[in-house]
């Protein structure tokens, strides 16, 4: 939905280059042994007790993370035509809420209520709901974030992000990161069974899926789609070289994109053609 890392795009807004650099690096040395959550999560104890960087700093930066317009008009559109978007991502809670309330777009109420609650500990205003009629995020599947520090606890230093993964306890998929298991949470966000032994499905699964993705993690819900769903998978990325290396992964149609207005007008497309 945007062309940044936001796990990275606060730290490229608040520092300068050779610290942004050292930072990335630092988190990718942690992250082999503990995780990219847990590296991101150093990092903004780091960025707080070093740089001086409140919560209030990377939530205002965030702010700043471009979306394209023909995204947004899209999801506009999808909206008003009755699609459910839904978002699964190995960002976190509280940057995906940031990032969708500064381009106008709806989160869901729970995620609302979280950005409004971390705004006030952050001592910076709440961001301003959405209007109706807008576009929207019906779920969201996501890694836990949250703010905590001098005006949350009474403590001196400054508040800062916390971040916790979306999976406590690694569930072993052989093609995803240990906190974040994307096939699993596509599944959740449909309400469909996962796997043997399952709960039944909470609620029918829908006539088409179109999954977006450029990740190696975006494989595993990929291969959860059926004959009649869609993976939009970005050139020249991880994900489309995995399909390319191995097309029978998938069952699903696949179709790639390059930028934001060819990824709009697929999913637009996607949504006005009917299911096989």
């Amino acid at each position: 939905m945007v062309n940044e890392n936001t796990d990275t795009f606060c730290f490229m807004e608040l520092v300068d280059s050779q610290t942004y650099r050292e930072t990335v690096e630092r988190c990718r040395s942690i992250s082999a042994t503990a995780g990219w959550t847990a590296a991101i999560d150093w990092a903004h104890g780091w960025l707080a007790d070093t740089q001086g960087k409140s919560a209030a700093d990377v939530l205002r930066a965030l702010e700043r993370t471009p979306m394209d317009a023909s995204l947004i008009r899209c999801l506009e559109a999808l909206c008003a035509r009755g699609v459910e978007v839904s978002v699964v991502s190995d960002s976190n809670s509280l940057f995906i809420a940031q990032v969708l309330h500064a381009h106008g777009v709806r989160v869901p109420a729970r995620m609302s209520s979280a950005l409004a609650a971390a705004s006030k500990i952050a001592l910076m205003d709440p961001a301003k709901e959405p209007g109706a009629g807008c576009a929207s995020v019906a779920r969201v599947a996501t890694n836990v974030a949250w703010v905590e520090g001098a005006a949350a606890d009474g403590g001196p230093g400054v508040p800062r992000i916390r971040l916790s993964p979306h999976d406590p306890r690694p569930v072993g998929c052989p093609r995803c990161p240990a906190n974040l298991c994307k096939g699993r949470a596509l599944h959740a966000v449909l309400g469909t069974a996962a796997g043997a032994g399952a709960a039944a499905p909470a609620s029918p699964a829908p006539s088409r899926v179109v999954y977006v993705g450029d990740g190696s993690n975006d494989l595993c819900p990929g291969m959860c789609l059926r004959e009649c769903d869609v993976l939009l998978a970005r050139k020249g990325y991880r994900l489309a070289e995995k399909l390319a290396a191995d097309p029978a992964s998938v069952r699903c149609s696949v179709r790639l994109w390059e930028d934001g207005s060819e990824l709009a007008a697929l999913l637009l497309e996607c949504a006005v053609a009917p299911a096989a």
